[in-house]
């Protein structure tokens, strides 16, 4: 459940049509803003603390991560 809707965050913040669970976080991503931009919209709908060091994880690593916090 939290992957489906942290995908679909993904794809709603960064206007894409699809991310799979392999996808590395940091290549969805043009520049640092942008990354930043995306880890206040996932910490924001998840209620977590992330930091920005999710580029170099994959979404599913990710979704792990907010599972765990």
């Amino acid at each position: 459940m939290i992957l489906e809707n942290l995908i679909a965050l993904i794809c709603e913040a960064l206007d894409i049509e699809n991310v799979e669970e392999e996808t590395s976080v940091g290549s969805l991503v043009d520049d640092e803003f942008e990354l930043k931009e995306l880890v206040q919209a996932v910490e924001s709908e998840f209620e977590v603390e992330l930091g920005e060091e999710i580029g170099d994880i994959t979404v599913g690593e990710l979704a792990e991560k907010i599972a765990e916090s």
